[in-house]
């Protein structure tokens, strides 16, 4: 006697149409009737203009490389200053640092809780002095700035860089870069956990994203993993 063959109806595409994963219902073909309606400045534009739905820049990766970056941490600032100056040589285009745990907790590296952990799994930036150290001699303008780390050391991390450019008298609006991962839900599912209470995390992460969003800055104030 066959089996019988048992097919769940709700995991297949019903007569309806279709949904996406967010509960939005799209067509399976979409033709020239569908576009009748469309206004094309408002609804579409152009490649590298507004609404951006055909992509951030013109002619995209077709005359605008990939950025090239490898993740750099370790020692004294200058130690991987000097990764830094040797991965642009053979061929790196940008700057990515990430920071070590007592930076990340707000811990200054001569506290005795950090002694075992400055310079471990990253770059200690708890300073300026610090940040200074890390980019002495490297060009940031001409390469975008990219600073892995959590929670509260999200904020800093951009407050050195603005204080940074303008030491050095650039306008930080036109700096390049990101605050990478410094969004909380990112990291407490992976056990990373803040010196701070989730709400207060999200809250320091929010105002992060409005300030970035109120002076036009370039930096990517925060981004979004898994």
């Amino acid at each position: 006697m066959e089996e019988e063959l048992l097919i769940d109806t709700k995991s297949q595409p019903q007569t309806g149409g279709f949904r996406t994963a967010s509960g939005i219902p799209v067509k399976e073909i979409y033709g020239p009737k569908d576009t009748e309606g469309l206004d094309y400045q408002r609804d579409l534009g152009d490649p590298g203009q507004y609404p951006f739905t055909r992509g951030k820049f013109k002619g995209m990766f077709r005359n605008r490389r990939w950025i090239e970056r490898v993740e750099v941490g370790f020692g004294r600032p200058i130690d991987s200053r000097e990764r830094v100056k040797y991965l642009h040589q053979i061929g790196q285009s940008d700057i990515e640092f990430q920071t070590d745990q007592p930076t990340e907790i707000g811990i200054d590296p001569d506290h005795p809780m950090a002694q075992k952990e400055t310079g471990l799994e990253g770059i200690p930036l708890s300073s300026l002095a610090d940040f200074e150290e890390a980019f002495e001699g490297i060009d940031i303008l001409n390469h975008t700035l990219s600073v892995i780390t959590t929670h509260c050391s999200g904020p800093t991390s951009l407050c050195q860089m603005i204080a940074l450019a303008e030491k050095r008298g650039i306008d930080p609006k036109i700096l390049r870069g990101s605050v990478c991962s410094s969004n909380p839900l990112s990291h407490d599912p992976w056990g990373f956990t803040g010196v701070q209470p989730l709400d207060l995390s999200l809250k320091l992460c929010l105002d992060t994203i409005e300030y970035c969003a109120r002076e036009k800055l370039k930096i990517y104030p925060s981004s979004i993993v898994g």
